[in-house]
């Protein structure tokens, strides 16, 4: 009679060592993608305040057609009080008389659109048929020099 041989088992899988290799890649590159995936987020969120503010721009205008000055109110040029997705809240803050008026689009705080912390107040400035698109710095004041938070 032959003997046989038999081969030692064969062993399938990951090794524990591979399988934390294969962690550590995937968290490395979790690290570099969710910053920026949450940048590119909130960039594409600004276009539901620009829409918004365009929006009171028209009404305004309508409003103004009819009227001797710009509506006092967001409620008087039957504007909603908050953009279409509801990431900013809008207002009319300021003077408003028939030559000029300030909107702003304001994101909603506990919304991580609050956390776009250069634009997280976006602002439309119309004063004796000049247009200014800008944001509001810390102090309250619109800035609109080398604004980056208007699509182009």
């Amino acid at each position: 009679m032959r003997a046989t041989i038999r081969n030692p088992p064969v062993h399938q899988g990951m090794t524990l060592i591979e399988l934390l290799i294969v962690l550590v890649i995937v968290a490395l590159l979790a690290g570099v993608a969710w910053p920026a995936f949450t940048t590119a987020v909130r960039k594409s969120r600004r276009a539901d305040g620009t829409a918004a503010l365009a929006q009171v721009m028209q009404l305004q205008e309508r409003w103004r057609a009819n009227n001797s000055s710009f509506g006092a109110s967001l409620s008087d040029i039957g504007a909603p009080a908050t953009s279409k997705s509801g990431y900013y809240s809008l207002s009319m803050p300021g003077t408003i008389d028939n030559s000029q008026y300030t909107a702003l689009a304001t994101a909603v705080s506990g919304s991580s659109q609050a956390d776009d912390t250069p634009c997280a107040v976006l602002a439309v400035k119309v004063e004796s048929g000049r247009i200014s698109y800008g944001t509001v710095d810390s102090g309250g004041a619109i800035v609109t020099a080398g604004d980056t938070c208007w699509p182009k």
